[in-house]
């Protein structure tokens, strides 16, 4: 078996779901709402011939009908019947920078298990992933919501798998899963398609995002006014309100408030499980950074002038990945004939420390964890600059490996520092990343560096001017072939090309990395 391992060192700020030199409405909160399944995916399927599918679009349909806040923006992934894989979903997701991510769907059973399960549950990703944390409190406030007007029983306990679920691990928001009842069940599924069913689920999702979105400010007080069929008891006292303080080590306490004047401290797990909505954290304030009015201390950068790079340049860089990547990785966990290219992200912070280093893709296989491993343990890399300081920068890393068969295993490296060395996908002049809308309606022509040819491109419209998903395919680089879409496009348009292929001067047909404009 040959294992050939491509790092480029390429200067690249395109295609970043990171903080922007911009500012965001903290008023308004955008939601992404996933519909399950779609196109030739039907999902589980009760016997009366119901798909999933349907049934989840049916329901995302109608969280953003019956939405009247005007602060809560709506985007669905899809408003029709169609197909896009699970990759394809986390990539509109992220696209459109969402505060929240939540995917409906519905449980099935076995023929033989058929009638035998019935209720709503909500799935979120394993403690491993970074917005797990956040995650839980999303869910703990949507769950909560449910309990006080939906007829079909609740898992009060928030689910995890143990393989995880691919877009609640991809999606870079507070995202979870609901499962709103068994299609499998005849009960569940004549609730779900009646009006009042439906208009049930959305209410309560809707209630649970405006819990989670509403509280800003901490130690935060929730004045509770207990009813009938909603008392919040703790070990059988009845807590009026309680108080959510936050201590220095970011830690939460929770002070209950009985209706006897007694009070109880208890923690934030003790809280979730007792059924509490806790306030989320405030959203991160986006600032505006200029020559005269900056403060490096408090932000790290997306796009700097001169980019961070590793100590030594590339021949440095090729002899520590020579000396400390194992090549054999890929094989040993089954990877097939091919060429994976691991996308790696972190921070350079200003002394040369790596921190935050996650892999974007393969997050659960060996071989991205090794990747992750020999960066995090090698030397420290030289800061990034921006306007003459040196700064704390994000860096996106390849790391690409051929597989092919043959008797024996070798190394072979190409690096560079020239950028047209890794080819990179550019409509006209324009490189990615945010772009204003007059500039990139002017663009005629979708161009490669290095004298590549665009074969072909999937191409995703979302956000402003798009109620719903446009998807179009880019067969070689005339524009004109997406211009009913591209004359859609508004301010706070979201473009992405992902599965795009390139030619080069030999007739070899390659992929390159995806590339997402956000239009202002």
């Amino acid at each position: 078996v040959l294992v050939i391992v491509f790092a480029a060192f390429t200067i690249k700020t395109n295609n970043k779901k990171l903080i922007e030199n911009g500012s965001k409405d903290k008023e308004s909160i955008i939601v992404v709402i996933d519909a399950g399944h779609g196109g030739k995916d039907a999902g589980a399927i009760n016997k009366n011939g119901t798909t999933e599918k349907d049934m989840a679009l049916v329901l995302a349909k109608k969280i953003k009908q019956i939405n009247k806040d005007k602060n809560i923006n709506i985007i669905l992934s899809r408003e029709i019947d169609v197909y896009n894989s699970v990759k394809e979903k986390a990539i509109f997701a992220n696209s459109q920078k969402p505060d929240l991510f939540i995917s409906i769907h519905l449980s099935g059973n076995a023929p033989k298990n058929y009638n035998k399960e019935t209720g709503l549950e909500i799935f979120i990703a394993t403690d491993s992933f970074p917005n797990s944390k956040s995650s839980r409190v999303l869910g703990s406030a949507v769950l909560g919501s449910f309990k006080n007007n939906y007829n079909l029983k609740l898992n009060d306990k928030l689910q995890q798998r143990k393989a995880g679920i691919w877009v609640l691990k991809s999606v870079e928001a507070p995202s979870i899963l609901i499962e709103a009842g068994f299609i499998t069940n005849d009960n569940d599924l004549a609730y779900l398609q009646s009006e009042k069913g439906q208009t049930a689920f959305a209410n309560n999702v809707l209630n649970g995002i405006s819990n989670y979105a509403n509280i800003k400010n901490n130690p935060i007080v929730y004045e509770t006014k207990p009813t009938e069929d909603s008392l919040i008891k703790y070990k059988g006292k009845l807590v009026q309100r309680f108080e959510v303080k936050v201590e220095k080590d970011k830690t939460k306490s929770i002070i209950l408030f009985f209706k006897d004047k007694t009070t109880k401290t208890i923690s934030e797990k003790e809280s979730l499980e007792l059924g509490l909505v806790l306030p989320a954290p405030p959203p991160l304030e986006k600032r505006r950074f200029t020559k005269n009015n900056i403060n490096e201390n408090d932000v790290v950068f997306t796009k700097v002038e001169n980019e961070a790079e590793f100590n030594g340049g590339v021949e440095a860089w090729k002899k520590f990945l020579q000396n400390n990547l194992d090549p054999s990785i890929p094989i040993t966990e089954g990877w097939k004939t091919g060429k994976y290219k691991v996308m790696l992200r972190f921070i350079v912070e200003k002394d040369g420390t790596l921190t935050n280093v996650i892999t974007e893709n393969y997050k659960i296989s060996k071989t991205a964890q090794h990747c992750i491993n020999t960066i995090k343990n090698g030397p420290k890399w030289k800061p990034a600059i921006q306007n003459g300081h040196v700064v704390a920068a994000y860096r996106r890393q390849p790391i690409t490996f051929v597989v092919e068969e043959q008797d024996a295993i070798e190394i072979k490296s190409d690096y560079s520092t020239n950028t047209n060395m890794n080819p990179v996908f550019r409509i006209g002049y324009l490189a990615g990343s945010r772009v204003k809308v007059d500039d990139f309606k002017m663009q005629k022509f979708a161009t490669v560096t290095d004298n590549y040819e665009v074969v072909e491109a999937t191409v995703y419209f979302g956000g402003g001017g798009f109620p719903k998903v446009g998807t179009a395919k880019l067969f070689g680089p005339n524009m004109n072939q997406l211009s009913e879409l591209i004359n859609k496009c508004v301010a706070g348009t979201s473009i992405t090309f992902i599965n795009v292929k390139v030619k080069n001067k030999k007739g070899e047909i390659i992929a390159i990395d995806d590339c997402t404009y956000s239009l202002y």
